[in-house]
């Protein structure tokens, strides 16, 4: 969900003061008060209960928060051996997740820090496995009715995101995660493959999963952004409705020509025309033609399957009230997106954008003016006011030497702003940045990234 790493350069001389990004992170170990953040042994923050999977770059665990023996989630990522530039990626990723809060989203409660050979990050627990795990044991089959109700809760998710200025870039049937109450939650944020520009060895050493979910930019090498989800959540759609994958091969080199080159997937049996249009209309080669959540949760079916969907949440005594009111006001949100035509993309396509901001220094928070103009991100004491380079009145950063921006924890103290955002820098430091309105500090994400070319 951040934006990628392009090749970096010397170190800016105007950004060595930055504060070290362990601050910004999550902490600076994986210990608590010299006590242990995840073991299977007392005494530990989180005392691990069973194995609940493993992979290439860590493990999940049901674990009880020892504190007042609550249920979660735990995930490893394994960070020994890996290049410091990757840390602060997935560190990135961490933070979006934490930036989300929406019913259909696995909730993030939080993360041991970058100290150690691993990171922890903890999340809710979504009680009924995983939408994979379902679609591979062959006994569930679902109707027209239930796909579109998961169709539609995974574009609610989307659209959150997608709003936030970010990208899950890990879509696929094993991260849509189930619960008893019938909710999806939409989980995996920097778990995610660390895709670079091209489809990497790492990507086809994940064959099992992951690849049949690659949009075509992706297979091509080409940047890429919300429309990759888009077509992943056009893969899933496909295969509740079929009960198989649209795209299918022995091989990575087999699975990519059957993507770029081979025929459309075959017509889905027994399903309705609307339907297979919704399939159709999703997974189309140009990301440009492709339609964005906005135009998806605005078709007549999605709407028919959205009224299902809260007629069902009002009325499920399973779902706790809290979920229940939170659903119906981000429905009545997307009705409003829907309505105004509201598209995430408009505001991001130019990447050129300024406003005042807020920046530490001396202990105290101070008026700022940032300006996006690439190549370059240049903070100045107002507007048309740079001082001389060199001074720390006025920062000018090289676009190439930005490996991601995310959105941070928000600081406390007088004058402290509510929003904040980090922009990490190649060279291991970080600015730091404070904006007035959750919207504002979206935006510049937004912008941002699609300077970095990953939107």
């Amino acid at each position: 969900m951040a934006a990628g790493v392009p090749p970096g350069g010397e170190e800016p001389r105007e950004i060595r003061d930055v504060p070290d990004d362990s601050k910004l992170l999550g902490g600076p170990s994986n210990t608590t008060d010299g006590v242990p953040y995840l073991s299977d042994t007392l005494p530990c923050k989180y005392l691990k209960k069973r194995l609940m999977g493993k992979g290439a770059y860590g493990e999940a665990w049901l674990v009880n928060r020892t504190s007042d023996n609550a249920t979660f989630v735990a995930k490893t990522l394994q960070l020994k051996g890996q290049p410091e530039k990757r840390h602060r990626y997935a560190f990135a990723e961490i933070k979006c997740l934490a930036a989300c809060n929406h019913p259909n989203v696995v909730s993030y409660v939080e993360d041991s820090g970058m100290g150690g050979d691993q990171v922890v990050i903890v999340m809710e627990l979504a009680d009924a496995g995983d939408l994979g795990t379902q679609l591979k044991s062959h006994r569930v089959r679902f109707s027209e009715r239930e796909a579109g109700i998961l169709f539609a809760q995974l574009l609610l998710a989307l659209h959150h995101i997608h709003g936030r200025r970010m990208i899950h870039r890990d879509i696929k049937s094993g991260n849509i995660l189930l619960s008893s109450s019938g909710l999806i939650k939409l989980g995996d944020f920097g778990f995610s493959q660390l895709y670079d520009a091209t489809v990497s060895g790492d990507v086809a050493g994940t064959f099992l999963g992951t690849p049949y979910y690659l949009a075509p930019e992706m297979w091509r090498g080409q940047r890429y952004g919300k429309k990759a989800d888009i077509w992943a959540a056009g893969v899933i759609l496909y295969e509740i409705l079929a009960h198989k994958r649209p795209f299918q091969a022995q091989s990575i080199q087999e699975l990519k020509k059957v993507v770029l080159e081979g025929p459309p997937p075959p017509a889905i049996p027994g399903c309705s025309r609307d339907m297979e249009q919704v399939v159709r209309m999703i997974l189309v080669h140009d990301p440009a033609q492709r339609p964005n959540t906005t135009q998806l949760l605005g078709l007549p079916i999605v709407q028919h399957f959205l009224t299902l969907f809260l007629s069902i949440v009002s009325r499920d005594t399973k779902i706790p009230e809290a979920i229940r009111v939170a659903l119906e006001q981000d429905l009545a949100k997307v009705e409003h997106d829907v309505k105004n035509n509201v598209n995430f993309d408009e505001d991001t396509a130019d990447p050129h954008f300024e406003s005042m901001v807020k920046k530490e220094a001396g202990g105290q928070w101070k008026d700022r003016y940032l300006v996006l103009r690439p190549p370059e991100l240049v903070m100045t004491l107002a507007p048309g006011k740079e001082a001389a380079p060199g001074t720390d009145r006025s920062k000018s950063i090289p676009i190439a030497h930005i490996s991601s921006v995310c959105p941070a924890d928000a600081p406390t103290g007088p004058g402290a702003p509510p929003f904040v955002f980090a922009v990490q820098l190649v060279n291991g430091t970080a600015l730091v940045v404070g904006v007035d309105s959750l919207k504002l500090r979206d935006i510049w994400i937004g912008k941002v990234m699609t300077a970095l070319q990953m939107t």
